[in-house]
């Protein structure tokens, strides 16, 4: 039987940040084994087009995130993930070369741009920066915790 309160949360997530916040500390290293063993991710990735991308001659630096694996797509289907590992490097891991070469045929500014917008837009609480020049683009968009 499950119990709703006179104010209950509207999803899962809500009633969890509001009810028992630490189940979320460190839920990577217990969470992290169940991931490597799934074997439809597992293979999804290991079988993947894997390539870094350098952003040297990017007018935008790039951002890290609390959250900063992109995800886009399904593994059933065409994904996308990307991780940003410093200012100037990002690593991909997709499912079909044309993915890629629209990675590599977009002006690297303009990739760096969107790769920013998700890195902020998906982050929990915390978005990084080499500099300040981010501050005002973290601002607006980084998503405001629910009253």
């Amino acid at each position: 039987m499950a119990v709703r309160g006179a104010d209950p949360a509207g999803t899962l997530l809500e009633f969890v940040e509001n009810n028992r916040p630490e189940i979320f500390d460190d839920i990577g290293p217990r969470v992290l084994p169940q991931l490597v063993a799934a074997p439809n991710l597992t293979n999804a990735i290991r079988d993947a087009i894997w390539m870094t991308q350098d952003f040297t001659h990017s007018t935008v630096d790039l951002c890290i995130g609390d959250k900063p694996l992109i995800y886009i797509g399904t593994m059933k289907s065409n994904f996308l993930l990307a991780l940003p590992l410093s200012p100037r490097k990002v690593f991909f891991a997709f499912n079909a070369q044309a993915t890629g070469d629209n990675l590599t045929g977009m002006p690297v500014s303009t990739l760096a741009r969107q790769l920013n917008f998700q890195t902020v837009s998906q982050a929990m609480k915390y978005v990084y920066a080499a500099h300040g020049g981010h501050q005002e683009f973290i601002r607006r968009h980084l998503r405001r915790p629910q009253p």
